[in-house]
């Protein structure tokens, strides 16, 4: 599984999440699979073409949803975007691949993948969760 100069993804065993307990979509229970999920011990980074097509792994892809008072962001993506089947359509929420190549450490690698995406996406006034201006 060797793809010389190929992006490289964030991923964990299925098992981990089989463990867990599997589902399909959104899951609130956010106290019975982050502990596990987000554990750095179960991190590797695979080249982007394997983790999607081994079952065995699962990738990791945060998804961060804004809201403010009572309104949610939303957004139509372009026509052109990298993904065929994401062209067009709408959105409310920004994320997207945690890379090796982007430089994360310290078992901190989906919360900084995370505030990566959203500082790409979206222009926020303010600070950011880590204390850093947007």
């Amino acid at each position: 599984m060797t793809d010389k100069g190929a992006e490289r993804v964030l991923v964990i065993p299925t098992e981990v999440l089989r463990r867990a307990g599997p589902f399909q979509g959104f899951s609130p229970a956010v106290g019975r699979y982050l502990p596990a999920l987000l554990d750095p011990a179960h991190f590797r980074y695979l080249p982007r073409s394997a983790a999607e097509t081994d079952a065995s792994f699962k990738q990791l892809i945060p998804y961060v949803v804004l809201r403010w008072r009572d309104q949610v962001f939303h957004y139509r993506r372009g026509h052109g975007g990298g993904e065929a089947r994401l062209r067009a359509m709408r959105s409310v929420g920004v994320g997207g691949h945690i890379c090796a190549e982007d430089g994360v450490v310290r078992g901190d690698d989906y919360r900084l993948g995370m505030l990566r995406e959203v500082r790409e996406e979206v222009h926020l006034d303010g600070p950011t969760p880590s204390g850093d201006s947007a």
